[in-house]
């Protein structure tokens, strides 16, 4: 099944992520999940990246 291959990755992003700020992190999560899907109906690969986390800059 694909989502056992993938999935230690996404739980370390996630990981990663809510470690990093948790600032507007629930907000954020049904348009991210949005323009996830209509990426992979898309089978545009870039759209399908993580958006970049947050730096010094713009925290």
């Amino acid at each position: 099944m694909a989502w056992e291959a993938i999935r230690c990755q996404v739980h370390l992003f996630l990981l990663t992520r809510i470690g990093l700020s948790t600032e507007g992190y629930l907000g954020c999560i049904p348009e991210e999940h949005h323009a996830l899907a209509a990426a992979l109906r898309a089978r545009d690969p870039e759209a399908a990246l993580p958006p970049s986390p947050p730096t010094a800059a713009t925290r």
